[in-house]
């Protein structure tokens, strides 16, 4: 009898799960057409901001690839920029 409450406890949360998911891209009404519509062209960006995590965990002797693209970057940065560790 537990067996048989189970299984169909089983099945009914795989149907429950699966049954709510789509495959389809939703859209709103206020951006129905994104893939052609071009950004207006608005202020210049005021200040760049270089997000970096897991950067120390790099073997002895040895940089992680974020620092290598950093160390070539930074240097024609604007004095805006910034980055947060």
């Amino acid at each position: 009898m537990k067996n048989r409450l189970y299984l169909a406890l089983g099945i009914m949360s795989i149907l429950l799960t699966t049954s709510c998911a789509t495959y389809q891209l939703k859209v709103s009404k206020d951006a129905a057409n994104w893939e052609v519509e071009k950004p207006s062209d608005g202020p210049l960006v005021e200040h760049r901001l270089y997000l970096v995590g897991d950067a120390g965990n790099a073997a002895l002797g040895k940089t992680v690839p974020v620092l290598n693209y950093l160390k070539k970057t930074l240097p024609r940065e604007s004095k805006n920029s910034s980055i947060l560790f």
